[in-house]
């Protein structure tokens, strides 16, 4: 049998400069980021699937009116062309709002990862300071006690 080395001991030995909440912190802003994040891509995902199934029904409401008989033979030619008409105003509207949904999506992430930035720039300024104090005071105690 292998032994299984208890590595308790060495971690308790290891100084560390980091709290537990200074990493709290941390995780909150990380799993707050990736909370935020799926929200907007689920909301596009979401709002693009309600774009194509529009744009699925509408096209085949399309198909309705050309699959009708005519009258005349050059009524089938009048509908194949309306139908092409109507299915490129279709696809064009499609893609544009399809497009915005994607920019709205863009500009919410960027929004998101730039307020993120700001607040981990904060948040390491902060524990950079909070670290330099603790430096300060244990060189002051070092000092005094030399």
């Amino acid at each position: 049998m292998t032994n299984i080395q208890d590595f308790t001991s060495f971690f308790k030995a290891v100084p560390t400069g980091v709290d537990s909440a200074t990493m709290t912190d941390a995780w909150k802003i990380w799993a707050t980021f990736g909370e935020r994040f799926s929200a907007i891509t689920l909301d596009a995902a979401n709002k693009s699937n309600d774009i194509t199934t529009k744009t699925v029904k509408d096209t085949l409401a399309l198909l309705r009116t050309v699959s009708k008989v005519q009258d005349e033979p050059a009524d089938y030619a009048k509908v194949v062309s309306d139908f092409g008409a109507a299915q490129s105003e279709l696809v064009k509207t499609h893609f544009e709002s399809l497009g915005d949904v994607a920019k709205l999506a863009q500009t919410d992430a960027t929004e998101l990862m730039t307020t993120t930035g700001q607040h981990i720039a904060e948040q390491g300024s902060k524990a950079a300071n909070d670290a330099g104090t603790k430096v300060k005071t244990a060189a002051s105690k070092a000092t005094k006690a030399a």
